[in-house]
């Protein structure tokens, strides 16, 4: 009898830890909150083509539930995503989210994302402008890490703190904006920016009073031609 019931228990765990995963229209999910208001996360998917617009909400056995974060590794690696749309219930981007995605040219993020993780978008080599929108808090270390096509990056109203190498090696940046919020910006964050013309560099940064010249080249070590 024993037996029967630790097997009805095991069984019933392995149930519900499977029942915790699920895809909706070719995307995986993990279910975050299981309850009101009911949650998930985009998980690990392994291949995608083309444009991915991802939705607010989504449904598994007759429950809605909200997308609010996309997961660490969700589409690291994969090289035939070309457009990312992320809709306004997403509040954060998981590590290494779309690393290494080379064909990715562009990606919207919403006014609700509050923390780009650590090599989200890094080597996404064809990505050509970034548009960091006002919600965002933080810009996680090596964020955009050899993006090195990427020629313009505008950061919103809000970002406290840029991480280590959050731009590093961008080799077409041309143009930056770094708004009067932000307080720490971390070692390498622009380093190897190499740039024969770099036509604006607009720093709306004056609260910062670290920027001698000492600390403007370990930071932004740039190569100006």
């Amino acid at each position: 009898m024993k037996k029967i019931l630790l097997f009805l228990v095991a069984f019933t765990s392995f149930t519900a830890a499977t029942a915790q995963n699920f895809t909706a229209n070719g995307i995986n999910y993990t279910i975050t909150s299981a309850t009101t208001p009911s949650t998930v996360a985009v998980a690990t998917n392994s291949a995608f083509i083309g444009v991915l617009v991802l939705p607010e909400t989504v449904t598994n056995a007759n429950i809605i539930y909200s997308v609010t974060s996309i997961s660490d590794n969700a589409f690291r690696d994969i090289s035939g995503l070309t457009s990312v749309s992320i809709p306004n219930s997403v509040t954060s981007i998981g590590n290494n989210a779309f690393a290494s995605c080379t064909a990715l040219t562009s990606v919207s993020i919403p006014n609700s994302v509050t923390s780009i993780g650590n090599n989200a978008f890094a080597s996404c080599t064809a990505l050509t402008s970034v548009t960091i929108p006002d919600s965002v808090i933080s810009v996680g270390n090596s964020a955009f890490l050899n993006c090195n096509n990427l020629t313009s990056v505008t950061i919103g109203n809000s970002v406290t703190s840029i991480g280590n190498n959050a731009f590093a090696s961008c080799a077409a940046l041309t143009s930056v904006t770094i708004p009067d919020s932000v307080t720490s910006i971390g070692d390498s964050s622009f380093t190897y920016c190499y740039v024969s013309s770099f036509t604006t560099l607009l720093f709306l940064i004056s609260s910062l009073n670290f920027f001698v010249s000492l600390s403007f080249t370990k930071k932004f070590r740039l190569d100006i031609g």
